[in-house]
Formats: C-alpha cells, sequence, structure tokens
C-alpha cells in the first residue's frame, strides 16, 4: 500500500509520514506494549487530498485575512476551511486502501474503531500541540471511517492550532496530517498516566488519573477523576484521591458516543492492584522513549491497553549523567547570584572550568568535562548539593551556610533531607575526605583570621591579586598574534591555562575575603538574638543590622555609580557635551560613541569609565554576556537620567554618604541595646567590632 502502513511498521524515524501519535504508538508496539492494532493513513494522503482538490491557495488566502490570533477571526476562517475540506472528494486510491486496511482488521464484520489525528507538529519535546486535532471514537463502518478521516484533516484547521501556530510562529507552509485508525477498546475504566510528576517534577513519582468509562470524559475536563501518586520504582502507593466522577461516556452500539450523568465517587476506579500494575506498564513504556511520557489508557476486560502517548512537555530537564535513579539535590546556582535567564554556553564552560580548578584546594584533579560540582540544565547551572546532605557533618552546616547564602534553599532542603536516598551511610566522613576537607578549610580559616585582624590591609591585597590576574589576561590577549581563527584559538587555550595556574590562590583569598564579611555581619545577628530577648527590640535590632549595610564602602558597584556621576557633573559643565547626550537616546548615543562622534569631553570621560568598569553588564558572571565595553548602551542610559538630577541632595554622592553616616549611628544604637544585657559591655564592643570588619569587607563580595 503506497498511502496506508500498519502501525506495527513505524518507527520513531517515520515523524515525516505518520505523524507523532501513530509513530509513537509504533515504538510502543515494536517494545511489546499492549496497544490496539491498527493502521496509519499516512500524510502523504493529506498532501494529496489538498493538491486533488486545490486547497492550498485557498487555505492560503483565507489565513492571509487573520491579522492576530484574536478568536473572531480565528474561528471565522477555521470554519470556512474546514467547510472546504468537507465538500471536497477523497481520491479513490487513497480511499480504496482505507477501506481494505479496515476490513483487514475484521474481515468477518465492521470493527469499531478510534480515529486520532497524528500531526507531524504534534507531541513534540519543545512544544505541546496535544488536543488541537480531533479525534472520534466507536466509529462502525468503512463509510463513516472515511468521513471522519477528512474531519481529522480538516481539524488541522482549528481555530486553536492556527493560534497556537501563529503564536509560536510555526509556518503553515508544510503542514501535514496523517490519521491513526485503531480498534476501538470499550473501556470500563479508562484514564492518563504520566511517568514523572507534572506538578512537582520528580520522577519518581507516577501520576495516575482514572473515570469510569472512555477516556474522553477525562481529556475533556468533563468530569473529575480519581488521583493516584505511586512512588516509582518502590511502587509504593502514596495518596489516593476520590474524584466526583458523576459522568461517563459510553460506546453506543450502532457508533459513536453517548454521556450519562451518574454517581460514582463512592466507588475507586482502579484497585490498588491494578494502580500498581498500570505504573509498572508506565515505567515499561516510558523505557522505550528519551523523556518522560504522558500515557492514555484504557482497562477491558481486565486488560490495560495503552492508545497514546507523548512527551511530558512542561517538565524542567534533569543533568545528564544521572543514570543511577536515586534522589539527587541540586541548587541554581544563577538564582542564588540572582540571575533567572539562560546562561549562554561560554558562560556555563567556563564555571565548570574554574569550578575544576578550584577542586586543586581539595586535593582533587579533575578537568571542567568530568567534575562533579556544576552540571547544566535548561540552560541553567546547577550545584549538586547530594555528597553535603548524604554525610552526616555536611547535612549539619547545611543550615548555617544556607542562611547566609540564600535561606529559600534551607526551606527547601528541609522538606527532602529525611529521604532514603540521601540518609548518611556512615557517621562522620571518611580520612580522606578529612584530609581533602583539612585542606582547603585550614587555609581558608587562617586568611579569614588575618583579614579579620587587618581588613583593610587585606582588603587591598586581595583586590590587588585580582587586578594583577586581570592584569596578566589582558596582557596574553594583547600579544596574540595571527588570523581570526588563529586568534580564536588561542584565546580559547587562555582561560584554562590561566585558571589552572592562579585560579586556585586567588580563589582562595577571595572566597577568605567574602567569608570574613559575611561571617562578621552574621556575627551580629546572632550577638543580637541572644542578647536581646524582647520580641520588638529584636525586631528593632534586626532592622538596625541591615542598616549596617547602607552606604558600603570599597564596593565596587558603588563606586562605578560615584564614578558615573562625577561623569554626568563634567558633562554638565560642558553645554554641548550636556545637550549631545541629555538630548539623545541611549543606543543612538552608544553607536555614536562607537563612530565617535560625541563630543571629545564625552568621548574621553566614556572612554575612561570604560578602561575601569568596560568588563561589567548585565549578568556578568556569565561570561558570554555582553559587555558595557562592547555596548554602552546602559552607560548612557544611567548617565542621561544622572544628568536629570538638580536637587543635590538626591545626587549620589549625598545619598552615600547620608547612608554611610546612617550605618554608622546603627552601630552605635545596636552596641547601646546589647550593652543593657548581662555582660553588655563586651557585647557591645563586639558589635563594633563586628561591624566594622562587615563594612571594611562586605564589599568585596
Amino acid at each position: 500500500m503506497r498511502w496506508i502502513r500498519n502501525l506495527s511498521e513505524l518507527t520513531n524515524t517515520d515523524l515525516p509520514l505518520a505523524g507523532g501519535k501513530a509513530a509513537n504508538l509504533g515504538v510502543l508496539i515494536r517494545g511489546g506494549m499492549p496497544v490496539p492494532p491498527g493502521f496509519c493513513i499516512l500524510t502523504d494522503s493529506y498532501g494529496e487530498f489538498v493538491r486533488r482538490n486545490e486547497l492550498q491557495q485557498e487555505i492560503g488566502s483565507t489565513l492571509a485575512t487573520i491579522g492576530r490570533a484574536e478568536p473572531g477571526p480565528l474561528e471565522a476562517a477555521a470554519e470556512k476551511i474546514r467547510a472546504l475540506f468537507i465538500r471536497c472528494r477523497m481520491p479513490p486510491e487513497i480511499a480504496e486502501e482505507i477501506r481494505a486496511a479496515y476490513r483487514a482488521l475484521d474481515p468477518a464484520a465492521d470493527t469499531a474503531v478510534a480515529v486520532r489525528s497524528s500531526a507531524t507538529a504534534e507531541d513534540l519535546p519543545e512544544m505541546s500541540f496535544a488536543g488541537q486535532q480531533e479525534t472520534f471514537l466507536n466509529i462502525i463502518g468503512a463509510d463513516p471511517l472515511l468521513e471522519k478521516v477528512v474531519e481529522c484533516w480538516a481539524s488541522l484547521w482549528t481555530a486553536r492550532a492556527i493560534g497556537y501556530r501563529m503564536r509560536n510562529a510555526v509556518p503553515a507552509e508544510g503542514l501535514a496530517l496523517a490519521v491513526a485508525v485503531q480498534r476501538m477498546i470499550p473501556s470500563e475504566v479508562s484514564g492518563v498516566l504520566f511517568t514523572a510528576n507534572p506538578l512537582s517534577g520528580s520522577r519518581r513519582e507516577t501520576v495516575i488519573d482514572a473515570t469510569f468509562g472512555l477516556g474522553e470524559a477525562l481529556v475533556a475536563g468533563k468530569v473529575e477523576p480519581d488521583h493516584y501518586v505511586v512512588r516509582m520504582p518502590e511502587e509504593r502507593i502514596l495518596s489516593t484521591t476520590l474524584g466526583g466522577k458523576a459522568f461517563q461516556i459510553r460506546g453506543r452500539e450502532g457508533g459513536g458516543t453517548e454521556g450519562i450523568q451518574g454517581n460514582w465517587k463512592s466507588r475507586q476506579a482502579l484497585s490498588d492492584e491494578q494502580i500498581l500494575e498500570l505504573a509498572r506498564l508506565g515505567a515499561r513504556a516510558c523505557a522505550l522513549f528519551p523523556d518522560p511520557q504522558d500515557i492514555e489508557w484504557a482497562l477491558a476486560d481486565g486488560k490495560f491497553h495503552i492508545v497514546q502517548s507523548r512527551p511530558i512537555t512542561s517538565l524542567f530537564p534533569v543533568p545528564e549523567g544521572l543514570a543511577d535513579g536515586k534522589l539527587k539535590v541540586f541548587f541554581s546556582f544563577a538564582a542564588v547570584q540572582g540571575m533567572q535567564d539562560p546562561m549562554t554556553p561560554l558562560g556555563r564552560d567556563s564555571l565548570k572550568m574554574i569550578v575544576s580548578a578550584a577542586a586543586k584546594l581539595f586535593g582533587v584533579r579533575n578537568t571542567a568535562a568530568d567534575q562533579t560540582v556544576f552540571y547544566a540544565a535548561g540552560e541553567r547551572i546547577w550545584m549538586n548539593f547530594t555528597p553535603i546532605l548524604s554525610n552526616s557533618i555536611g547535612r549539619r552546616i547545611v543550615p548555617y551556610v544556607t542562611a547566609m547564602v540564600e535561606p529559600t534553599i534551607g526551606q527547601a532542603l528541609e522538606q527532602i533531607k529525611d529521604e532514603s536516598d540521601l540518609a548518611p551511610g556512615r557517621a562522620g566522613i571518611s580520612l580522606g575526605a578529612f584530609f581533602r576537607l583539612a585542606r582547603f578549610l585550614f587555609p581558608l580559616g587562617s586568611n579569614i583570621l588575618r583579614n579579620m585582624i587587618s581588613p583593610r590591609t587585606r582588603r587591598e591585597a586581595i583586590v590587588a591579586d585580582g587586578e594583577r590576574l586581570l592584569a596578566e589576561m589582558e596582557t596574553q590577549c594583547a600579544a596574540i598574534r595571527g588570523d581570526r581563527f588563529q586568534r580564536l584559538d588561542k584565546v580559547i587555550r587562555l582561560l584554562p591555562d590561566l585558571a589552572e595556574g592562579n585560579l586556585p590562590h586567588t580563589f582562595l583569598r577571595f572566597v577568605s575575603g567574602v567569608a570574613a564579611g559575611m561571617s562578621s555581619w552574621n556575627a551580629l545577628n546572632m550577638i543580637a538574638g541572644k542578647a536581646i530577648e524582647d520580641p520588638a527590640e529584636r525586631a528593632q535590632a534586626q532592622d538596625l543590622i541591615l542598616q549596617v549595610t547602607r552606604g558600603m564602602p570599597y564596593n565596587p558597584t558603588t563606586e562605578m555609580d560615584l564614578a558615573l556621576w562625577e561623569m554626568a557633573k563634567a558633562i554638565r559643565r560642558d553645554p554641548p557635551s550636556r545637550a549631545a547626550v541629555q538630548g539623545g537616546q541611549a543606543g543612538e548615543l552608544a553607536r555614536s560613541y562607537r563612530a565617535g562622534e560625541l563630543p571629545a569631553p564625552v568621548l574621553r570621560a566614556v572612554e575612561r569609565f570604560l578602561g575601569i568598569y568596560g568588563g561589567r553588564g548585565f549578568g556578568e558572571i556569565d561570561l558570554g554576556r555582553t559587555r558595557w565595553a562592547e555596548d554602552p548602551t546602559h552607560v548612557f542610559e544611567m548617565l542621561i537620567n544622572f544628568l536629570q538630577i538638580e536637587d543635590e541632595d538626591k545626587a549620589p554622592d549625598a545619598v552615600f554618604t547620608r547612608s554611610a553616616a546612617s550605618a554608622e549611628e546603627s552601630v552605635g544604637r545596636l552596641a547601646a541595646m546589647v550593652g543593657n544585657s548581662r555582660g553588655g559591655w563586651i557585647k557591645a564592643r563586639l558589635v563594633r567590632f563586628f561591624a566594622g570588619r562587615a563594612r571594611q569587607l562586605m564589599g568585596a563580595r
């Protein structure tokens, strides 16, 4: 047959011919799954139908009348296209092959079949077209089957499908639709099964919705089903929630379906044994595909059948290389950094390179490819927290670390820390792990102590160390010669070489600076929490502790704002420069700057600023992001805003001065509050000591 293919002949490579639904059914059948037999009317049949009836031009002209994806125009266009399909004649050779394939299902009698659209752009991992084309159940006879095939083809152009494709920029040209025809299962119970929990994203939970009758009632949202959650692979039912089940759809004896009202709330649609059997079936089916599956199933005469399977498109991807099935815990590196956007490939690779170089501090030697700390998923970086939570000492330290870094991580970890997969295998740590930690923690502690003793000297030395490394990289970049491909090859090698030779030492010093500042600030919280018992006074103390961070000195971001303000004041003093900047658009000013077309004072001022801060930008921890030196549009946006400041009291330098004074005043008030407690004079001195260290060192972050 040219236009027909048996479902059992299809594979996952047949998507262009059979559409996603039929191709997936072929994979299931080949994998030994209980799929009702049937055949697929290939996409060539749709194309031949459209060509013979000269529909493409009329479809195109109808779609051209839709300005935007709004309900009214979409419905009108869909109705017009459907009418075109219904009045057209199916090519005789296609009709004859469909009749022959239908008779082969049961040569003795007309058999009831389900007719389902199978689109080439359906059931794909990147987009979900599920439910946009038609399904017809309990169709009996060859002539009704032919009518429903044409209606399936027409459903490629429903208002919902047209609108979805418009919103997702899917071109109308080249679209095609296959049709899957299967022996009808007169299901007593039916429903959907998700091999991963679509709400929580857990791949360890199978979620089943079940109702009496045909599954169309559930898919159409006409019934409240039973809801079961099963922990896999342990095969343990976690929860059973009975739904209202006040409506059923059943097949009529002569063909078609009918709805039945009733009250089946007190009856559980599936027994516990059937729930577990179905969960096992779902796991077997899922193993045939690369992604977790959304499966439609039916139960008849005590036997389960799979009638559809598609990827669950709403799940966030998991990192690759985690095949052992055990629970793993990751937290978002970008979320800790306040950066929600995806990271560029360069940004992800460089972070992996940096962590592999930093691992040398623990005596661990690996590469960016085989390090086990940073993983990529969904174009974000995730940090593997599992080894720490699986250690008896590590899980005691975690609450203190997360409280300083990101409290919401600690709240999330609290919900899962008692999972069996995370239980420590032994108390304490191995001797090897102890020495690896000691190799890092002792030098870190030594550096923190030195930072606390001489904060100014150490801060200056740490910053100078970083500047030296930057200068060395700039020198090496400037020395690179050759054509663009030779330069690219050498630049690619530059970061790993510098990271390998310089990063461990520099990383340790920078971490010690940040740790000293943050631990000093947290010490204020601890002292105030223990010294002040009255809840109202404690809340006031917490506010004062926050005030300590205002007007933070030695903060590059603050220094950058002040430098911009000085630049704005210099431009304001030169009327031509002020007119050029204040009257322009930021993007156009950035282009004029790169072309050297702005007044000389502006060019010199911006060049000086970018010479210091040009490496900054939005989401700058991602090395693949555009820098201000490459596109200074944001610098000009800030300049334009600063030039609009007329009130000197609202100027950045005035605000900074007041904030710093307010912070110093808050330190004094906090010291006075804890000074009223027992041993207060010592606590007051500690408050001033740690507040001073925090203000000296927290800017290093």
